[in-house]
């Protein structure tokens, strides 16, 4: 387990090497961080949405192994 201020700590740091490598992240995966940093989501949830999102925009198949 994880205290809030390493969770915090960790996603300063990705946040940050995301930006340097040219990207800015959207507000609602900012609203995921900071949910994740609070503890009101978990990091797969996080992930999940963000997959989501994407999936979404692109028009793209769900990954992963079938459930049909």
């Amino acid at each position: 387990m994880t205290t809030k201020e390493e969770r915090r700590d960790a996603m300063a740091q990705a946040l940050a090497n995301t930006r340097i490598a040219g990207h800015e992240p959207k507000p609602r995966f900012l609203a995921d961080v900071a949910a994740v940093v609070e503890g009101t989501m978990t990091y797969d949830q996080a992930v999940r949405a963000s997959a989501a999102r994407a999936r979404s925009r692109n028009g793209s198949e769900p990954l992963g192994p079938s459930k049909a």
